[in-house]
């Protein structure tokens, strides 16, 4: 292959990358795919949107024998000056070989511009998490809604900063939990009378001022606590809620409890999988 036949094109970042178009490319494709037993055929369709001026044209790699269709591919853009429709036609044609595997450079541009109207950006991939890195106690498994939405067949990647709380050690099942355990070990069990201990004065001993002062200073730790947890937590389901709106291509709604998060988070996905099906 000649150097004649490279592009060089230059990404949005400056960098730049070869291109070959479908003139270097159609000598390899045939070689696969032979005219003997397989055929390129384009056929020009109105606009499906219904805007003047526009023409869809397919390309269609058709198998003579069988008259299977092996692959097709579209193209779609406005008619209106000299050699646009010859233009559209090898658009259609680049596009098929590009699914056959014969430059596949082209679905890489597609693939990012979509990822650029969904708002994702691409970066390194965080470190995965590892349980036994963390020290506070081990955690159950969360909730059914309480993690991010998973969707195998819309790509998605999360942010830094959203890849910094998945990973924090405190998760919002973790502060909860732990905002239990201060409960828990904050709120003594009713003292017993004290036994008299006799001394060497035969008086009773004085309860020391660190069994006094605990039930006090607990309880104002766990109801703080409480209130800290309860509220970061509904700043998360609300980063969830906004995550699974936009997937199925709703609004997302306005709620002010954990309770009303995860419940238009459970109505989303239930709606979603039932317009799945």
């Amino acid at each position: 292959m000649s150097a004649s036949n490279i592009l060089t094109l230059t990404r949005d970042d400056g960098s730049p990358v070869q291109y070959r178009p479908v003139s270097a490319r159609l000598p390899e494709f045939l070689a696969a795919f032979p005219p003997r037993d397989y055929a390129i055929r384009t056929d020009p369709k109105r606009d499906f949107l219904g805007e003047p001026g526009y023409i869809v044209f397919e390309a269609k790699l058709v198998h003579l024998e069988s008259g299977m269709v092996v692959s097709n591919a579209h193209a779609r853009a406005s008619c209106t000056a000299y050699k646009d429709l010859e233009s559209l036609e090898t658009a259609a044609v680049q596009r098929l070989m590009a699914r056959m595997g014969y430059g596949g450079d082209v679905l890489d541009v597609d693939e990012s511009i979509d990822m650029a109207k969904q708002d994702l950006r691409g970066g390194p991939t965080p470190r995965p998490y590892r349980s036994e890195e963390r020290i506070a106690p081990s955690v159950p498994a969360p909730e059914p809604g309480a993690g991010f939405p998973e969707t195998p067949d819309e790509p998605f990647e999360h942010s830094e900063e959203e890849s910094s709380e998945s990973t924090d050690p405190e998760t919002p099942e973790t502060r909860h939990e732990s905002v239990q355990d201060s409960e828990s070990e904050g709120e003594p069990e009713p003292n017993p009378k004290p036994e008299k201990v006799e001394g060497s004065t035969g008086k009773p001993e004085k309860a020391s001022a660190e069994e006094s002062d605990t039930p006090k200073g607990g309880k104002g730790r766990s109801s703080k606590g409480r209130r800290v947890s309860k509220a970061k937590q509904l700043d998360s389901l609300k980063r969830q809620l906004k995550n699974v709106a936009r997937m199925a291509g709703v609004e997302a709604p306005e709620v002010s409890t954990v309770e009303e998060a995860r419940e238009a988070i459970r109505k989303i996905r239930e709606a979603r999988k039932g317009g799945a099906t």
